[in-house]
């Protein structure tokens, strides 16, 4: 994609108030209106869709004979902006607002008056931490872990290559690739993998994992099951990340365009200009909708991929004079969370909507990013660095080592973990409050 102009990056590093329609576009019939009847009679009506900490987002309802007039919002009785309706549906949004406060909205349009809602916001998240590391591998043959997905805190699973190989209750296991943490121990699953390792893990839920080896195991009600997704594989080109919205919307990434989806049915493999290089990916699970972030020496970009298999770019870094350059992303209430020397959003689909809430004080920056919720989000950097964003405040944990080589990390149930290698050791270390 070209663009001859700069586009615009939001700071929102200092505090401002900002009201937003975001106005739908659709047909609708024309409804006459029996003006004897009482003014709330679902002419205008409020409906509350989502809130974080500092946000919410408010569907407005008007029927047709009240577009093109005047909406004052109210909330705690008190304006807070007029607009002029230019449809029939209509959402509201307005941020800083305080955590963990019950707000009252309603509206008003041409006389008519709406229906009264109450909205709260979340509340923030403790920063609070404790830290415990573990090392393995024998520390001469290279050891490491490239990726970790967290259940709760007695369920964690953990993938790379552990040397050497071992016997795991009775079972002789060549190549450990998956370790598995149970509250109080970690112990190697039963599973003979490869020296080159497993790239990244994706689960259902606790009985149903994919981990991706280049090609794919699935493990479903305590067994493994090694397979290949059928398609033209080019040298160089494998399955490294994965995300899914569902057992039937469940995709895949990797280098050289690697892209691969699964339906509920079959695997199949999408071909895609091999220059790329995918090395993230998340999505909204309420549309199936996934994002993927794709790199190449000069370039990173964002792709949408959608479950009719197509496939369409929705960010271009180099047009912005600062060249964005980030590895992975998170999708939470309606936008990407960008992890680099900046911690960036971005609502897809609107290049115009890339905010910067933070500039990252380390000189290592973030290369990976796991939240679930918008008050419980985790960053991991190069050396040690961890950073963590309750919704309002971004706390930073300083590095502690200068020699560790991030694997990334994940957040699930409550808890948290973060993989790295040193020495020819591969290292996980548990976050917990």
């Amino acid at each position: 994609m070209t663009n001859n102009n700069t586009a615009k990056i939001h700071d929102l590093r200092f505090p401002f108030t900002r009201l937003l329609l975001l106005h739908f576009t659709f047909s609708f019939l024309l409804v006459s209106c029996d003006t004897t009847e009482p003014r709330n009679n679902g002419v205008l009506t409020l409906t509350p869709l989502d809130a974080s900490c500092t946000e919410v987002w408010i569907k407005v309802e008007a029927n047709a004979n009240l577009v093109g007039t005047e909406l004052q919002l109210f909330r705690d009785n008190q304006p807070t902006g007029s607009y002029t309706l230019t449809g029939t549906d209509t959402t509201f949004y307005e941020n800083n607002l305080t955590p963990s406060t019950d707000y009252t909205y309603k509206a008003e349009a041409n006389g008519t008056i709406s229906n009264s809602i109450s909205v709260n916001t979340m509340e923030t998240t403790s920063q609070n931490f404790s830290f415990e590391s573990f090392e393995f591998g024998d520390g001469y043959s290279s050891s490491y872990f490239n990726d970790v997905w967290v259940f709760d805190e007695n369920n964690i699973w953990a993938v790379g290559y552990i040397s050497p190989s071992q016997t795991v209750d009775g079972v002789y296991v060549s190549n450990p690739n998956i370790i598995r943490w149970n509250g109080e121990t970690w112990k190697l699953e039963q599973l003979s993998g490869t020296s080159s390792g497993i790239y990244g893990v994706w689960a259902l839920d606790t009985n149903h994992i994919f981990f991706a080896n280049g090609q794919m195991i699935e493990y479903k009600d305590h067994v493994y099951h090694e397979f290949a997704v059928s398609g033209d594989w080019q040298q160089g080109q494998g399955i490294h990340k994965l995300w899914g919205s569902g057992a039937d919307n469940i995709w895949g990434v990797g280098p050289r365009g690697t892209i691969v989806h699964f339906n509920g049915n079959e695997w199949k493999k999408i071909e895609f200009d091999t220059d790329f290089d995918f090395t993230g990916i998340t999505g909204d699970k309420t549309t199936g909708v996934s994002y993927s972030i794709a790199n190449k020496p000069s370039i990173t970009k964002i792709f949408q991929l959608n479950e009719d298999d197509t496939v369409q770019e929705i960010f271009n870094g180099d047009d912005y004079t600062w060249k964005f350059r980030f590895r992975n992303a998170v999708f939470l209430k309606g936008k990407l969370y960008l992890p680099t020397t900046f911690i960036l959003t971005l609502v897809p689909g609107d290049e115009n909507s890339l905010t910067k809430l933070e500039f990252v004080k380390s000189s290592y920056g973030v290369n990976s990013i796991s939240g679930q919720e918008i008050n419980e989000i985790y960053f991991f950097g190069p050396n040690g660095f961890f950073m963590h964003y309750n919704g309002v405040r971004f706390r930073y944990f300083p590095a502690t080592t200068t020699t560790w080589i991030s694997g990334g990390g994940h957040a699930g149930g409550g808890s948290a973990a973060w993989v790295n290698m040193t020495n020819n050791k591969a290292i996980i270390t548990l976050i917990r409050r």
